[in-house]
């Protein structure tokens, strides 16, 4: 009877295998709030892939983009990133480098978060009196710069920051950018301004939109003084 049983296993393994490999994920739910990463269109040239694997590819909720002044060692903070090679650099636009070099900061691939078709790569710059966090894509076998998402420059008792959010607020699985911005002296804040962006489908450039139904209580500045270490 063995003799018999054998080539009825034989087949069941080899239809199950092949069931395997024919498998698809399944797509992402609708109601999950993320943006789904990775994307499949990755770079060629080399030296792109390098840059491309210098920025771990994360999915985005709600990501609330500052620049942390003092980060402690066990602190989360996800913008930390890793240090990027000389090579990753030298493919940033040229005022990019020169502005890292003129800060005399280190540089840092935060993350790549999913655009349209593409991914967009989250660089950050620690310099030694301020610091910013810059969004870059590869378009045409070239790093372009789309958008500062933030930067925390004091000089003087006078301090000038910028914070972001990054999310879909109208479930049209794009992201929308929210950023406010203010100046902060000594007799207390100035100069407060918020906006909201979208990304055009046509042109993938961040344009400004008072259409979206933005949460303006949760979008709140990082504060230093309340930083729980």
């Amino acid at each position: 009877m063995f003799k018999y049983i054998t080539p009825l296993l034989i087949l069941l393994l080899a239809s199950l295998s092949s069931f395997a490999q024919d498998a698809k994920p399944a797509p992402n739910r609708a109601a999950d709030p993320t943006q789904a990463y990775p994307i499949t269109n990755r770079p060629q040239n080399p030296a792109l892939q390098e840059f491309d694997a210098s920025f771990p590819g994360e999915n985005v909720g709600f990501l609330h983009v500052y620049v942390d002044p003092d980060i402690a060692p066990d602190e989360v903070y996800l913008m930390r990133g890793t240090p990027i090679s000389s090579t990753t650099k030298a493919l940033l636009p040229a005022k990019f480098q020169r502005m890292a070099d003129k800060m005399n900061a280190k540089l840092y691939g935060s993350m790549a978060v999913k655009g349209i078709d593409e991914s967009l790569y989250i660089l950050r710059m620690e310099g030694q009196t301020s610091g910013r966090v810059e969004m870059f894509a590869i378009r045409g076998n070239k790093i372009k710069h789309l958008k500062t998402l933030a930067y925390r420059k004091c000089l003087n008792g006078k301090c000038d920051q910028l914070d972001s959010y990054l999310t879909n607020l109208n479930a049209d699985t794009n992201l929308e950018l929210i950023q406010i911005s203010r100046t902060m002296r000594r007799s207390g804040e100035t100069a407060m301004k918020r906006h909201a962006f979208l990304l055009n489908d046509r042109n993938r450039k961040w344009k400004k939109s008072k259409q979206l139904d933005v949460p303006w209580t949760s979008v709140r500045f990082f504060d230093p003084r309340l930083d729980d270490q």
